[in-house]
């Protein structure tokens, strides 16, 4: 609630409250500026913007993030309880919680020998691994921590309550990811073991643990690998959708009767949709031929937080309770505009929106260059019947959630792939890193095309600081993608202060957002900060080049 009221203050004007400056609250006519009402605030439209990044912007950044990635640990520390890391994305049921998931003194030295093992070929990176302290005992401890608290929590992947340090090969790929951006050298052992993988007859069995851990690597070497772990991803996507799809991870199982059975179930549905999930957005984001169809998947979606995190004693009780959600039943509603999406949660409703993008990309093979434009009204229809009902989710949650920062930077993040999802339909982006010409396109195109693009990064502006969301590794990219679309297509002048610059581009509708022009430089400069601090060393390197 603050932090609304300084950004409408900086934009000159303050706000209606906490919903003023959320998705969907525009006037046909003036845009956002509905919601800004006068100079009440005592701040004049002239004022600077303090809030953006100064010389130091950059240090900023840093220190932050040092100063979180420092404290983290200790608060884990204080309590293996840690209810609140446990909740961090829990907006919808009671509060779950359960012990950090730990190593004892024998197993931290196995993933100490694994590790070096891994690299005992490439003396170099063994010198650097033993040098820069990552394998110390607490590093190792911490890592894993960091593991659960963090990309566990925004890519579901590894159950807590039944975690076994039995794999070694899982083990090491949860402690490798848990410190890949505090040791640079961690990348490289990520693709040594994930080259080891490769070479184990269990990966093609479809060994569960050994496919969370290429799940693990795949992320690691896409999202946070350098260019040329980057490629190798891309290439290599399509060996895990074959090996999950030669094994039966696409296919509904029957139903468990043990905690046990459960777990392993439960466990290989979210692999299945983390895949899903890694497969659309490579596709999305970075212009890669797509390896899965949502239509493949015919098992439930995941299942609730509450029943995910349930002990062996609870989870009986919790599952009596729950009701399984039937992914092809409700893509196939969503596609017909008959699916009542209100009884999923966030988590969920994010998978829905990963499943229509999937079929997006399958129309798109099918109709290569937008040469047939018969399927994008279903698609169309279908993105905003998931807006509509994801704005309504929005909506429901009590005061508290609603402002939470957290709740903001999840629903920000989602939101930027709807709008990335736009600007596909829209022009002809084979890649945002080499996004083509649409001057051939239609104009009603373009305009659409740059109306979303200035909503995702207004939307990240209005509800995020430094359109900083956490954990959400697509979320920088689909804003590269808009901040190109951006400054390709506006080639005016005008004011070069952030907040006036953007306070202009909100007032515009899809009819009028190209003209009169507007002077791009401060969002493309700003922006340009914000991504050289991305922990994908591939958009560090792209930023560089921005303007």
């Amino acid at each position: 609630m603050k932090r609304h009221k300084e950004k409408d203050i900086e934009a000159g004007g303050e706000g209606l409250g906490e919903l003023a400056t959320r998705r969907k609250f525009w006037s046909p006519q003036e845009g956002y500026t509905k919601r800004v009402k006068g100079e009440e605030s005592g701040s004049s439209p002239d004022s600077t913007d303090t809030r953006l990044f100064s010389k130091n912007g950059s240090d900023v950044f840093s220190e932050s993030h040092n100063f979180e990635a420092t404290l983290e640990p200790e608060l884990l520390k204080l309590s293996h309880k840690s209810s609140a890391v446990w909740n961090k994305y829990n907006f919808e049921y009671s509060r779950v919680d359960c012990s950090m998931p730990t190593m004892d003194q024998p197993t931290v030295e196995r993933v100490q020998r694994f590790v070096r093992g891994l690299c005992e070929t490439e003396k170099v990176v063994l010198e650097r691994v033993n040098s820069c302290g990552m394998l110390d005992t607490s590093s190792v401890q911490r890592s894993l921590e960091n593991f659960f608290s963090g990309f566990n929590l925004t890519y579901p992947l590894v159950h807590v309550q039944s975690f076994s340090t039995e794999s070694i090969y899982l083990l090491a790929s949860l402690v490798l990811e848990g410190c890949c951006r505090e040791y640079d050298v961690v990348n490289k052992v990520v693709a040594m073991l994930e080259k080891r993988l490769f070479e184990l007859p269990g990966l093609l069995g479809g060994n569960l643990q050994l496919i969370q851990a290429l799940i693990v690597c795949q992320f690691v070497k896409l999202f946070l690998g350098d260019k040329m772990q980057h490629e190798h991803a891309l290439a290599f996507a399509g060996v895990l959708t074959h090996i999950m799809r030669q094994t039966g991870y696409f296919e509904q199982t029957p139903e468990p009767g043990s905690w046990h059975d459960w777990v392993v179930s439960e466990s290989r549905t979210r692999a299945t949709f983390l895949a899903l999930r890694l497969d659309v957005e490579k596709s999305v984001l970075f212009g890669c031929g797509s390896t899965m169809s949502a239509y493949e998947l015919r098992c439930n979606m995941p299942c609730s937080l509450q029943l995910w995190m349930a002990s062996a004693d609870e989870w009986q009780n919790v599952r009596r309770r729950s009701k399984p959600a039937s992914f092809p039943a409700a893509l196939q509603g969503c596609l017909n505009s008959k699916c009542d999406l209100t009884r999923t949660d966030g988590h969920q409703k994010q998978i829905m929106l990963h499943g229509i993008l999937s079929v997006l990309l399958d129309r798109q093979k099918l109709s290569p260059g937008f040469s047939d434009n018969s399927w994008k009204l279903q698609i169309l229809t279908a993105l905003e019947n998931w807006n509509d009902d994801f704005s309504r989710w929005q909506s429901s949650m009590n005061e508290p959630v609603r402002s939470d920062p957290v709740f903001m930077q999840y629903t920000t993040s989602v939101g930027a792939l709807y709008r990335h999802a736009h600007l596909l339909l829209s022009a002809n982006l084979a890649s945002p890193k080499k996004l083509l010409s649409i001057a051939n396109h239609t104009f009603a195109d373009i305009r659409t095309a740059v109306w979303h693009a200035s909503q995702m990064i207004i939307e990240g502006y209005l509800n995020l600081d430094y359109w900083q969301a956490d954990g959400s590794f697509h979320y920088d990219w689909c804003l590269y993608t808009a901040v190109m679309v951006i400054w390709n297509h506006f080639k005016g002048s005008g004011s070069t202060d952030m907040a006036k610059v953007l306070l202009n581009l909100s007032r515009r509708t899809p009819q009028d957002v190209m003209a009169p022009p507007i002077d791009a430089r401060p969002i493309v400069e700003h922006l340009q900060n914000k991504l050289a601090q991305s922990p994908s060393l591939v958009l560090k390197n792209l930023a560089k080049n921005m303007v």
